[in-house]
């Protein structure tokens, strides 16, 4: 570690230390419409992460809502992130008693009945609600059950030992992202209770499955641990229902593979979709191998039958495909105006939208072997990928 790192790391505790005494001066109810303010502040100045919210927001809510409620919903995203952010801050200084004061339990029998098993219990996690209260979800066992979580050690030292003896306060047991399958699966076979998130896109060693109508590599570790453990698999929810309170809710695994997994977790996230983390890119096509096929995909799903096709816009003539290729590509010519390469980018940018907007899902990439420095930034201040290899 060098010095200048240190003296950062410090400054990066000392300021969030300085924060927390800053929000015990007010209630959550107050922090959470603060926050829901500085989200507004960030949906007017991130026009970028704006565009990427809304291009999730679409893909998810194709057929189901019109552009204009999708845009609406997206604001809401922004102010719901920002209140949910700053009320963990506050949370994770909460004892049990406190934070059973603003969480309202749905379905708790199903965590019963899975415990009483005794094989053991995996949560599915969504990227959703406050987060903080997710972490501590120990609080929410019996006398004797274990609940770990498993963790991405923080950068910053110092904030990470911070927090770190904050979730273990509450006897979480916590995991990190580098343990191996056979150490998650000997904390279940003692009766463990193991919270994973579960719903990011996982680029290397991912199933190959459906998410909101979408193929996309998912999380295989649940599937994984329960076919070894003959674990239970519940997915949950956390959604806001006031300033300040929210409802964890326990959804029930139909199987223990990873498409029914997905099916969980979008059941669950469309409880509150205003709650979910939308800000990163969920669907995104590879980067080197874009129209490749799957290395792993689940035999349980077939691309083929995607209702929602990645949209992939090109220049006069259409790229030459592998032999193996994804079933789940659109392949649309784009308008001239998308190519001019005199157009300055705020017209690069008008073309690009408007001819996005011409469906109900979203323009995901544009494929042009010489795309202009114009071209570069325009497609990435609207989250839309770029492929500029050779045609053929």
């Amino acid at each position: 570690m060098t010095l200048l790192k240190k003296l950062q790391w410090q400054a990066e505790y000392s300021a969030y230390r300085l924060l927390e005494k800053l929000f015990q001066l007010f209630s959550l109810p107050q922090i959470c419409r603060i926050g829901r303010r500085f989200g507004d502040l960030a949906w007017k100045t991130i026009p970028s992460r704006r565009h990427a919210v809304l291009k999730n927001i679409r893909t998810a809510f194709a057929d189901e809502m019109s552009l204009e409620e999708q845009q609406t919903l997206t604001r809401e995203i922004f102010r719901t992130a920002s209140a949910n952010l700053m009320a963990s801050i506050r949370t994770a200084q909460l004892n049990r008693d406190e934070l059973a004061s603003v969480l309202e339990i749905e379905h708790r029998e199903l965590l019963n009945e899975a415990i009483a098993l005794k094989k053991g219990v995996i949560v599915l996690v969504p990227h959703m609600g406050n987060w903080e209260i997710l972490a501590q979800v120990s609080f929410l066992l019996s006398e004797g059950i274990t609940g770990g979580t498993h963790y991405r050690p923080l950068n910053n030292i110092y904030l990470d030992s911070l927090i770190k003896r904050r979730r273990q306060r509450q006897g979480t047991k916590l995991f990190s992202k580098r343990s191996s399958p056979h150490t998650l699966a000997s904390f279940l076979r003692k009766n463990g209770v193991l919270g994973i998130l579960a719903d990011q896109r996982v680029p290397k060693g991912g199933h190959f499955t459906e998410y909101y109508g979408r193929f996309s590599p998912c999380s295989p570790l649940p599937e994984v641990l329960a076919t070894r453990t003959e674990a239970s698999i519940l997915a949950l929810s956390l959604g806001t229902t006031d300033l300040g309170k929210w409802k964890l809710t326990f959804h029930s695994v139909e199987t223990p593979d990873t498409p029914a997994c997905m099916k969980a977790m979008e059941a669950a996230t469309r409880t509150s979709p205003a709650d979910v983390f939308w800000l990163q890119e969920r669907w995104r096509l590879d980067r080197v191998k874009p129209y490749h096929a799957p290395n792993k995909p689940h035999p349980c799903a077939d691309a083929s039958s995607s209702k929602k096709p990645y949209r992939i816009a090109y220049h006069l003539e259409k790229p030459t495909l592998p032999e193996q290729t994804r079933p789940d590509l659109t392949f649309v010519q784009g308008p001239e105006a998308l190519f001019n390469a005199d157009a300055s980018l705020s017209e690069l940018q008008e073309a690009l939208l408007s001819f996005s907007q011409d469906s109900s899902l979203p323009l995901d990439a544009v494929h042009h072997p010489s795309a202009s420095p114009v071209l570069h930034k325009a497609c990435k201040s609207l989250a839309i990928q770029l492929f500029t290899f050779p045609i053929s």
